[in-house]
Parts: C-alpha cells; structure tokens; sequence
C-alpha cells in the first residue's frame, strides 16, 4: 500500500543480494487506478533461455540466493518516502537427489529387499527437501500388471547413503505395534499384498519399476505475511551412484551432491571443460532417470518378499544320474525330495551361508551342522535317518558356539567341511542338516 497528501507518482523497487550487494532494478511497480496501492511481478521465468537440468538457472531473472526487497515511493513533487524493505530467499532449484539404493536401472536384475524397503542415498538442498513421492508399477514377466501408484514420504529427516530412509517394513502381526509401524507395515502390505505368515518361503518376489520426486518449501508470495500458494521446485530427474558415477564423486572432479547443486543453481567454480564433461557422464544412459515418467527402459528396479531368512548351501559332490533315477524320495527334515547327489571320497564340502535380502548378518556362534546317514524304510519305500549311525541325532560338523570366525561379518560366507572322519561308506546315502541364526534371531533355511 502507499499513500500521500498529493499523489503518488511512481514506486520503484530494487532487490539487493545481500551476499555480493548485486542489485536487480530498480523496477516500476504498476499502481492501483487510486494510486492507494501497488503491484510488482519479481523473478519472472523465461523458459527459452535453458536446453537442460544444468543451466535451467538462466531461465530465471534473479539467481537463487538471500535478498532485501526495498520499495521507495516518489510523489509528484519528486519526494520519496523512505524505503520500505522485506528479506526473501529465492529458491528457483529442486532438490538434487544422488540414490546408492535401489541402484538396477532397466534390465538390470533388480535390487532385492525383504522386509525393509529403503531408498538410500544423498540430497542436496538450500533451503528444506518438503517430501519425497515415490511412484511405482508392478510387473510381471516383462510387462506392467498394474497402474501407476504413489506413495508420499514427509518423514525423511537426515536421509543418507549411510542413513536410508525406510518406506514401509513388514512387521509379523503378534509385534508390539505403534503408529509409526503401523503405518510402515501398511505400506509394506499395500506394495506387496496379503503375506503367508504360517510358510513365508512361500511368498513369491513382487518386482516393480519406479521413480523418486523430491520438493522443496518454496512458494509463490503474492502478499507479505502469507504462508505462499502452489508447489515447491520439483525435481525432474534423479541420478544413479553407478560405478561411472562414483567415479566423479571419487577422485576424478572430488564432486558431491552440494556442489552438484552448485552447479544445477550456476554457482559452481569448476570450469565450463569440467561441467561439460561432469554433466555428459550424468547424462548418460545408466546414470540417471525420471523422477515421475515409469519405463522398463530407464527406471530403478527392485523387488521385495517378506521372506528375510538367510539361506544355506552346500557344494563339492555332483549329481549321479544313474542314483537319481533309482531313488523315489529322501527324508530330509520334514520334508521329502526327490533325487541325490554323489560325494567324491576325499573332497572338501563347502557350506555357503548367505544373508538374507536385507543382509542381516548371521551369527556364527549359532551354526550348528550335523550329519546323518540314511537307510530305505523297506515298509515305505523312503529313505530315513539311520538310527544305529546317527545315534539319536547325527554327527557334530560343526558344534554351537565353535565357529567364532568374525570374517562372518559379510552377506556371503563360505566355511569348509571335512566329513571324511565320520565313517562315510560307498552306496550310502547321508544327509546334511545346518542351523543358525542372522542378527534378528531369523532362522537359516536351505537354499532352493
């Protein structure tokens, strides 16, 4: 608003940068027909000015930065009123997200996770990130099954590649439940659907292709004092810690998601050699996507299955096809399966355990592998445990709290077996049986 005892003639507006002093104006406001008010349109876009992400920043008339709005106005006389100011941050840059996981992109085979579905990776922003949406499509042997669907996100709070932010998490029905984990385990459910709690290995993968969209706080102000109307800057695209990736984050230009940043918003100091040749990685096939369009082509890939247990394999014996023939069923456990395979006196079996797929480690005090000869039930026709060999229950390979080894600190671990010593005859068939346990008292499970 503005008044005086004649008329006011003009009011003129300058914005002043107050970390360099660089000035914008002044600017004629345009008066009211009553000259009792004015109006001004500050930062105006003009999109003809950017070809990319990267130098979108020329579109705007003022870069983005900390300013003093100062309005004088001068009457008819030439007399001018002191000058009425406002502090503003303009903000005309999205939030620049780098994402180390999911990392698939495409054809990729996609990221795995169990029961915590997390994106993980950096952002960088001036002012404050708002949300997070997370638009996603489920497919099934290479073809969508289902629409696009959001989910927005508001509760990231220090997002990192080391902090991951957890989207939904599957929480077994008997656990202690909060509103916090209500919410994720609702998430978790309206991703993957209903789960088989009695026999999670029966849970099936669901594969999806989706698309991360951060935005920020700021508004339109068409008042001073109001809380700002519309969106906040959306991000467009986000990029893939590839191997290329990491490489400009490494030693090659020292880049991090900040100085991306500064480079989006035009105050970087690297050269125009080195954000030529920073950008054209960024921009290659591999290295970025979407925030918003879904494509098998370009979009990250994962899956999930609340099937967590981290499993067990053994190698060093091969199949005998003459015996797998001959042999209806074995009795392992508690369950039947057909076929054999054939150990090689002398060979060193190898016991691979692997994490589940939220790479929960296990504990290699809890591994225990036993073994038991088999003996066909002549009344059944199966081949069961052998009583007078196993005496009550098989032979120690390996005892409960005897491997200690804290090289079991990795998803893979590899741990070889000596079974020689324990009487293994030719035309006998035995049984191998591990147990443990990962970090979260989840059990092994044989490998399919």
């Amino acid at each position: 608003t503005c008044d005086d005892d004649q008329e006011i003639k003009v009011v003129k507006v300058t914005v002043t940068n107050t970390e360099d002093n660089k000035t914008y104006g002044p600017y004629d406001a345009t008066l009211a027909e009553d000259k009792k008010s004015w109006t001004i349109s500050l930062n105006n876009k003009d999109t003809s000015k950017s070809t990319s992400v990267f130098d979108s920043y020329k579109q705007w008339e003022i870069p983005d930065g900390n300013y003093v709005i100062s309005a004088v106005a001068y009457d008819t006389s030439d007399k001018e009123s002191p000058a009425a100011t406002l502090p503003i941050s303009i903000d005309n840059t999205a939030p620049v997200l780098i994402v180390s996981k999911p990392l698939a992109l495409g054809s990729d085979p996609a990221t795995e996770y169990g029961r915590s579905f997390t994106l993980a990776g950096d952002i960088a922003e001036e002012h404050q990130t708002e949300k997070i949406t997370l638009f996603y499509r489920e497919y099934s042997a290479s073809s969508f099954t289902d629409e696009v669907k959001s989910i927005e996100l508001s509760n990231f709070g220090s997002m990192s590649s080391s902090n991951p932010l957890v989207i939904a998490k599957y929480y077994d029905s008997n656990t202690t439940m909060n509103a916090e984990k209500t919410a994720l385990r609702n998430t978790y459910l309206n991703l993957y659907g209903s789960v088989d709690e009695v026999t999670k290995a029966n849970n099936a993968d669901k594969s999806f292709y989706g698309a991360f969209q951060l935005e920020d706080n700021a508004r339109l102000y068409k008042n001073p004092g109001d809380s700002g109307s519309g969106t906040g800057n959306q991000t467009s695209e986000y990029y893939i810690l590839s191997e290329a990736v990491s490489e400009l984050f490494g030693s090659l230009y020292s880049l991090d998601v900040a100085k991306l940043m500064q480079i989006i918003n035009g105050k970087t100091t690297y050269s125009a050699g080195q954000i030529s040749a920073i950008t054209s990685v960024l921009n290659a096939n591999g290295n970025k996507a979407s925030s918003t369009a879904i494509t098998m082509t370009s979009s990250s890939k994962f899956s999930i299955n609340p099937n967590n247990s981290p499993f067990w394999a053994i190698d060093g014996y091969g199949v005998d096809g003459n015996e797998e023939a001959e042999i209806e069923s074995v009795y392992s456990g508690n369950t039947y399966v057909s076929g054999s395979k054939k150990y090689v006196a002398g060979n060193i079996l190898t016991l691979t355990i692997r994490a589940g797929r939220d790479n929960i480690y296990i504990k290699p005090n809890t591994v225990e592998a036993r073994l038991y000869q088999l003996k066909k039930n002549t009344s059944t026709n199966i081949y069961e445990r052998d009583p007078d060999y196993n005496s009550g229950n098989g032979k120690l390979i390996i005892s409960e709290g005897e491997w200690t080894d804290p090289a079991s600190d990795s998803a893979t671990t590899q741990i070889s077996l000596d079974v020689t010593e324990h009487g293994l005859v030719n035309d006998k068939y035995y049984e191998i049986e591990v147990t443990g346990l990962d970090r979260n008292n989840v059990d092994l499970e044989p490998e399919a």
